[in-house]
């Protein structure tokens, strides 16, 4: 009886591998790229989605399948497993895809992720950006002003109104280019700060896999979801090189006694 049934598990158990084989894929190029489908949920909201796929869907097959039953009732009890995964799996994928990475805003001193959700009521000009954006996420910047008294007093404005810089100064969002990219210099970590943050094994392995010396880059922190990480820009240059994990920073004492 129990091999009767591994039949038809195996062949439900495959198809529904396929259709999130091809889920995975279309995450990890369009909606999640590395880094953020790990740092940003695409892993996170991807399992619940394979949970229901490939786990629940063929386990129900298995349970109901019974050969002694006509065609008719097999056919009706498979329509009705399959109607509910694709709705499962299509509200899974769709949510999914509503709070994909849409935005990497630098603000100040860091990048954080925008979700798609959120990015879609950030005030102009963030709509145009999303509007024209070939593929996501989008690099962006939040221009601050030159003079002290005006960057202090949009830090004490997002600090009372407990909401993001880039939501305080939306309007000064521009798309990270070679006329803005200057501005990730505010955020950019000495070397000295990126040896005392993180082990020098992660550091000496980015820089033999990208060439170079740690003062040819910007290491700046992100911000996300579910990871911290170090987003690694040839300086002078607006275009991702890397990426590290970024590891609390360890205590003076440890450092001293490293050295």
């Amino acid at each position: 009886m129990v091999q009767e049934r591994v039949k038809p598990f195996l062949i439900h158990l495959a198809a529904s591998a396929l259709v999130a084989a091809g889920l995975t894929a279309l995450l990890a190029a369009y909606w999640y790229p590395l880094p953020y489908f790990y740092a940003d949920g695409g892993w996170q909201g991807l399992r619940l989605v394979l949970a229901v796929d490939c786990v629940l869907g063929p386990l129900i097959t298995l349970v109901i399948y019974n050969s002694k039953k006509s065609s008719r009732q097999l056919f009706a009890d498979y329509a009705v497993v399959i109607t509910l995964q694709v709705v499962a799996f299509s509200l899974g994928t769709w949510t999914v895809f509503h709070h994909h990475t849409a935005m990497v805003i630098f603000a100040d001193s860091a990048f954080y992720t925008v979700d798609m959700e959120t990015a879609r009521h950030l005030p102009p000009p963030a709509a145009e950006l999303i509007a024209h954006a070939e593929r996501f996420p989008i690099y962006a910047v939040v221009e601050m002003p030159e003079e002290v008294e005006a960057v202090q007093a949009l830090r004490r404005e997002a600090l009372s109104r407990q909401r993001p810089l880039y939501v305080v100064a939306a309007d000064r969002l521009r798309p990270l280019d070679f006329t803005t990219v200057h501005q990730l210099a505010r955020g950019a970590l000495t070397p000295a700060e990126v040896a005392h943050r993180l082990p020098a094994d992660s550091v000496h392995h980015f820089l033999a896999d990208h060439d170079g010396l740690p003062s040819n880059y910007w290491f700046i922190p992100l911000r996300s979801r579910y990871e911290n990480l170090l987003l690694a820009f040839h300086r002078g240059q607006p275009h991702l090189t890397g990426w590290l994990p970024d590891l609390p920073a360890q205590p003076a004492t440890e450092v001293a006694q490293a050295q």
